[in-house]
């Protein structure tokens, strides 16, 4: 076992890695320290999923995004020195419109879509 906060030989902790990976998220991607921590590849796509939802909001909504890492952690250091590690991540996006504000309805592709009620719909069927 590692302990969650052990950096030694590491680029960072096993805590700090969940906090940068939630990070990614929260930002869409657009966090400078983030990206240089944790390389952009097929599972770090997500955030880029975020970013394109945040892009298409339509004018006269706002979005809170809270991204956290779960509290559980776990972590074991290789033969080689560095760390296998496993988190889980929260997530709760609030969506707030303002007056005027038009109605809202999520582009496919996004994990919105898969919670529209168009979608259940169809499962149900």
């Amino acid at each position: 076992m590692l302990a969650p906060d052990d950096s030694a030989g590491l680029k960072v902790s096993p805590q700090e890695l969940a906090r940068t990976h939630a990070r990614l998220l929260t930002t869409a991607g657009d966090d400078p320290r983030a990206n240089r921590i944790i390389l952009r590849n097929i599972y770090t796509w997500y955030a880029d999923v975020r970013k394109r939802d945040r892009e298409k909001l339509p004018a006269g909504w706002d979005l809170r995004r809270n991204t956290q890492p779960a509290q559980e952690l776990y972590a074991l250091r290789t033969t080689s020195g560095s760390a296998l590690v496993w988190y889980g991540i929260t997530e709760e996006d609030t969506y707030t419109a303002r007056g005027g504000a038009p109605g809202m309805k999520f582009d496919s592709g996004s994990l919105a879509e898969d919670l529209s009620t168009d979608r259940r719909d169809r499962r149900s069927a």
